[in-house]
């Protein structure tokens, strides 16, 4: 699949561009364990791993199938090994 890139975060202050902000936009979407560091143009989210299992990893967030309420990180998830 073609992808590409919107968004990359930062510490900027355009709301589309601060990771702080993105962080408070995606609370209880995204987990904890992820940080948001750029978009597509569709929306989607690419989140790097911070903590446990999830930290280095780099995570592409499908927004169109995001789990409704709050995510634990695992149940759902799909890892690509490639």
């Amino acid at each position: 699949a073609d992808a590409g890139v919107h968004h990359i975060g930062g510490f900027r202050q355009e709301s589309y561009f601060s990771l702080i902000k993105i962080r408070s936009c995606y609370e209880g979407r995204i987990p904890d364990a992820l940080l948001w560091i750029m978009d597509d143009p569709f929306g989607n989210a690419i989140c790097l791993g911070l903590q446990g299992e999830s930290r280095g990893r780099v995570y592409f967030w499908d927004h169109e199938n995001e789990p409704e309420g709050n995510w634990d990180g695992v149940a759902g998830l799909q890892v690509n090994e490639s």
